[in-house]
């Protein structure tokens, strides 16, 4: 990917995978406290940010487009409102080639202000095309896409 932005990274286990595919990746958390330990993790690695980002009002739209989001674990913390804020903002901000991808936990916790269900549902209602839908009883991964064609399709794998 050319450009990408990870929202709620914590402490960048996953920016750091995701560093290995991209060729700029902005990673961001609301915690100063998580920014701090993924700025530590990813200080040695120039194509990468780490800032702190409360979502949706400090979503970087001035950085878009990108041609990958990922959303892993954030959208049961907000309330739906700022969720529906969020889910618009990725649509605003995805290149006419990307990819938005979500994974979330699906057993009840405390902190959680909506279901996994309300959180895929509200990214599902932005018309993109889904990729990927992968379900069990643990969590949900699915990657929409604005493009139509099967991933062998854009990978010139098959016509």
């Amino acid at each position: 990917y050319r450009h990408a932005y990870e929202p709620g990274c914590g402490a960048a286990a996953l920016t750091l995978e995701l560093a290995k595919r991209c060729d700029s990746l902005l990673a961001s958390d609301f915690c100063p406290s998580a920014v701090g330990a993924a700025r530590g993790r990813v200080n040695t690695l120039p194509h990468v940010e780490a800032a702190q980002h409360a979502l949706p009002q400090d979503w970087p739209h001035a950085r878009a487009p990108f041609d990958l989001i990922v959303l892993s674990e954030i959208g049961y913390f907000l309330p739906a409102q700022e969720w529906q804020a969020v889910a618009r903002a990725c649509a605003a901000s995805l290149a006419d080639d990307g990819d938005l991808v979500a994974c979330d936990w699906k057993p009840d916790f405390d902190e959680r202000r909506q279901s996994t269900v309300q959180v895929h549902a509200a990214l599902a209602a932005l018309g993109l095309h889904r990729q990927v839908m992968h379900d069990e009883a643990d969590f949900v991964l699915q990657v929409w896409s604005r493009d139509a064609r099967s991933s062998a399709q854009r990978e010139q794998i098959r016509p």
